[in-house]
Parts: C-alpha cells; structure tokens; sequence
C-alpha cells in the first residue's frame, strides 16, 4: 500500500485544491464577502515585537540579579539599538529614573515609535522621561559608532527639546560636559564644568612682566564683576584707563613681593581637590570601564579617576569674580574721573593706602601730559579752505591793481630819458606769477598749479612786488646798472630793536652766537622769539630755527631776510 502511493507535486496539489474550492458553495460565486479578521484591537495593543520580548527576557535571566540597573539597560539598549516602530502612542510615561523595564509594552513601542522619528530629523514633543532615556543611550553610545558622533547628537537633540521642557536643560548641559570629560575629548566643547577663561585669565596675572597694559587690563576685567567696558567714561578715555589700571595691579603686585603671600597666591585662594560624580542621576553603565584617568581642563583645573572615584583639582577663588580685583577696577575710574575733572564719580572701593596713592600719582601726570598735548595740537577747520582761497584770490586781485597805480606814476622821475625808459625791466603780470616758486612760497606747502591762494601767498606776493617796486625806485634815482647789487632795506620792514637786527646780522654771516651773547649781555633765544613774532606776518612763517643749540637762519628765507632788511 504504500509502494503504491505516488508523491503529488506542488502544481498537481494546488489543481486538486483549486477543484475543490469550486465544488464548494462558499466560493462558488464570484461576490466576496466580509471574513474574520486574524487579529483583534486588543489582541493588537498586546502584540510584542521579537525584539521586545527577548530585551524582556534578558532582564528576566538569572544573571540580571547579580548586575545593575544600568548594565541591564546597557544590555537591553546594545539589543533595541537598531529597532523602529510606527505605533501609535497616545498614553503618557513618567518615571524619576526611566528604564525599559518601567515601560509597558505599550509605552515601550510608542517610545520606540518617538524615537524612529528624532532619529530621521522630527524631534517632536513626547514624554520628559523618553527624552531622558534617548540621552541614556547617547552617553553608553547606543546607536552610534564614535564619542564626537553621539556628542553631535546629543548637542543637536537637546538644543532642540530645550524648547519643550524647561526642566530638560539643566541635567543636559550638565551631562554634555560630563560626556566630554569621560569620553576624552577637546576641553573647548565644555560649557558648564570649564572656567577655562578666568584661569587663563589668572595665568597672565602670574606672568604679567610678559604682558602689555592692555592684555594685562582685559584679565582683571574677566575676573573681576565690574563690566567697565559700559562706562562712558572707558569710551572716552579708553587707552588712559587700560594704561591706569595695569599701573595699580603691577605697583601692587611689587609690593606683595616682598611678602610671604605673592599677589595672585592671595587671589586665587588654595587650591583644593574636591569628589565629584559624572553623569549624577543618569542610568550609566560605564561602557568603557574606566578605572584610573586623568583629564586637564586648563592649567589650572584637572578632572582624575582613581579606583573609579573621580575627582577635581583647582583654585577655590577662580570660580567667582575676585573681589579684590572689582574694587581696583572702580577705584582706578573714579580716580581718572577727578584728574580728568569728569562731572560724574564713582565711590572709590579700594582702601590700601599705598595703592591708592600710586593710582593718584599716575593719574595726575596722565592729566598733565594731555592737558600739555591740547596746548601743543593744532586744529585745522578743513570746512572753511574754500573761503579762505576765495578771499586771497580777491586780496590778491586788489594788492595788483593797487601797487601799479599808486607806486609806479608818483615815484618814476620826469627827467629819465627814453633810453633809460626802454632799459626799464618790464614787470608784466606773467613775469610776477614766477615770483612763486621762491623760497618762501614753497615753505607755504603751494605748487605751481596756481589753484586757489592761500592767505599766507597772498602775503608773499605782496612783500614780492614792494621789494621790486623798492629796487626800481633807487635805479631810477641814482642811474645804476641794474646788475650791480643793491641792499637798500625795504620800506615795508617791521621795525627791529637794534639788538634785534645785530642778532639778525650776526646769524646771516655766521658769526659766533655766543660772543654775541657775552657782547649784549643777553639772551639769543629770547631776541629769536621777538623777531620771530615780528617777521611771522612777512614771512608767514619762522624765518629763524631755535631748535638746535644754537639759532639759524632758515636758509629758504635768507636771501629775502637780507633784502629785506637790506643786509650785506
């Protein structure tokens, strides 16, 4: 019987099968019907997942009894690292410490739902505590192949989901650090733990010799609490007050020299080594088994792991604004504010006696050299250039028109012959114009364009035209060749004392100063200032340059102080 029986195929199987079906009356029409569904709502709110139920199983094992709260999850967390879901979560879950195994499964598949979504980029509102357990996997990196990736990802997350909660933020940025600490990271990603600023701060207070004012300056303002960079009187008197201020903390770091205590050891207080906790009240399992580490903050601040008990070294007072340091702030203000007689002071906080003085000290001669900077500047009104062209294209019009109809006529003779006449120089208005690339015009700062000029050209020109109408009269007078030399002193000269003009005299021949001196019972500089007071509207200018150890000429002008004052 059964040699006999012959092994249907799959396609004569499915033939009988289809056969069947067609006898049958339920299929025997081609109206489909409603059937029975396989699975009810309720029998779907109860489905778990494989996944599910074997991280379930793990906890349920005998060895979870001897381990942790955190290795469980660590284990469970490595198990659902890649797990997604689409369930639709509408109830809510709250624990103080949230695990897996707090959630039912209906909470666990609407957490895995809310997490599918973050992790494609929609960070949406869910329960507080299913954001803390995303952050319980990113610190045991679950889910991700590096340290930076997961702190990426936490930075971006929370940055995120601060928004929703407040009370998120606080854990988080506190966590962030402690990540970066553990996981060995660059310092410059701390946020709350590093004081990395005020210790780096604190080191140029150490080595300030190697420091100018102004860096030196811009360390006391991190540690101290007085934002003097808002005072108007820092925006006015910026540099006067970086230079003050570093003053005072250099006078009164010498001064600690020669004490037990040095100036930043008094600052900066002892250094003292404190316990503390990474990832305090987070589920952490310590996925590198870290037992001994060491990790430098800054030169001043070190977080180390012995036995796996972490600790922290670093200077107490760092970590506040230093009192100290707020009141020389104030102080060298307010005592700027007096010198400066500014109308509104400050209270001066510092009371060491000696500093204070050395503040006051300073201060004043800073004063003093800027009052003596304000007499010295010359201030230039740039706005009122045009007018003054104008008017000295207009002097300059009228001196022309005035020395040819009131000199020339009245003082040529009657009796020179037309020979005489015809030898006559001729002064035309072009041969004048040459008369500016003298000396004197060029010390006046002109060129040669002839655009606009100055008052101080309109001068020269003037003292121009009389030394030549002077020159003409005495050849009309006395019948010289014009090539002999003249040296009659021009009736325009300023009146000199005859010390003056001796003084004069002797500095145009070169003659010894000094004998001069012995000869006059007197001294030279003073007869420089007079002349150069009296000659300063000739010559728009100093003609004599006291300078030196002894006065000289300027030699630009020497040629015409001599015929000015018709000096050989």
């Amino acid at each position: 019987m059964a040699g006999s029986t012959r092994q249907l195929s799959v396609d004569e199987l499915r033939t009988q099968l289809s056969q069947r079906l067609r006898s049958n009356a339920a299929f025997s029409q081609t109206v489909y019907q409603e059937q029975p569904i396989i699975m009810t709502g309720s029998q779907l709110k109860s489905f778990v997942p494989d996944a599910i139920r074997e991280a379930h199983q793990i906890a349920r094992r005998q060895y979870a009894q001897n381990h942790s709260v955190a290795d469980v999850f660590y284990e469970q967390a490595r198990l659902l690292a890649g797990y997604e879901d689409d369930f639709e979560f509408t109830g809510s879950f709250s624990r103080y410490f949230p695990t897996y195994e707090d959630m039912s499964n209906e909470q666990l598949r609407g957490y895995f739902a809310w997490r599918t979504k973050v992790r494609h980029g929609q960070i949406e509102e869910g329960s507080l505590s299913f954001a803390y357990v995303y952050l319980y996997e990113l610190i045991n990196l679950v889910g991700v192949t590096s340290a930076r990736e997961a702190y990426d990802v936490m930075l971006a997350f929370g940055s995120t989901y601060r928004h929703f909660d407040t009370r998120f933020g606080k854990l988080f940025d506190a966590w962030l650090d402690d990540f970066v600490i553990y996981y060995g990271l660059d310092a410059g990603l701390l946020h709350t733990r590093s004081f990395a600023q005020r210790d780096d701060a604190f080191d140029v207070l150490l080595h300030h010799e190697e420091h100018s004012d102004g860096v030196l300056f811009d360390a006391l303002v991190t540690l101290g609490s007085y934002a003097i960079g808002a005072s108007p009187f820092f925006l006015e008197h910026e540099p006067e007050l970086r230079q003050l201020v570093a003053h005072g903390y250099r006078r009164a770091h010498e001064h600690h020299a020669k004490l037990k205590t040095t100036l930043p050891a008094k600052l900066s207080g002892r250094m003292k080594n404190e316990r503390i906790w990474l990832f305090e009240r987070a589920v952490f399992a310590n996925p590198l088994a870290v037992e001994n580490a060491e990790y430098q903050i800054s030169a001043h601040d070190t977080v180390y792991c012995r036995n796996g008990a972490w600790f922290r070294t670093r200077y107490e007072n760092l970590e506040y604004p230093l009192a100290w340091v707020t009141h020389l702030l104030e102080t060298c203000e307010c005592v700027l504010r007096d010198a400066y007689a500014y109308p509104n002071t400050l209270e001066r906080t510092l009371t060491t006696k000696y500093l204070v003085k050395a503040v006051e000290n300073q201060a004043a001669q800073m004063a003093e050299e800027a009052r003596l900077r304000a007499q010295r500047a010359v201030s230039i009104d740039f706005s009122q250039l045009d007018r003054i062209r104008k008017a000295a294209d207009e002097t300059c019009e009228k001196l022309i028109v005035e020395d040819e109809s009131d000199v020339a006529e009245p003082v040529r003779p009657s009796v020179i012959s037309s020979e005489v006449e015809k030898s006559r120089p001729s002064r035309s208005i072009g041969s004048i114009g040459e008369d500016f690339s003298t000396p004197a015009l060029r010390a006046s700062g002109r060129n040669d364009n002839g655009d606009g000029l100055r008052a101080s050209n309109s001068c020269h020109f003037e003292r121009s035209e009389r030394s030549e109408r002077s020159r003409e009269i005495s050849f009309f007078a006395s019948g010289r060749n014009d090539s002999e030399p003249i040296d009659v002193p021009s009736p325009y000269a300023p009146t000199l004392s005859s010390e003056e003009s001796e003084l004069v005299t002797c500095l145009l021949h070169r003659s010894s100063v000094r004998e001069f001196e012995r000869a006059h019972h007197c001294m030279a500089s003073v007869l420089v200032d007079s002349i150069n007071d009296k000659l300063y509207d000739e010559f728009a200018d100093i003609c004599i340059d006291a300078s030196g150890d002894e006065p000289v000429i300027i030699e630009d002008y020497a040629d015409e102080l001599r015929s000015l004052l018709g000096i050989d």
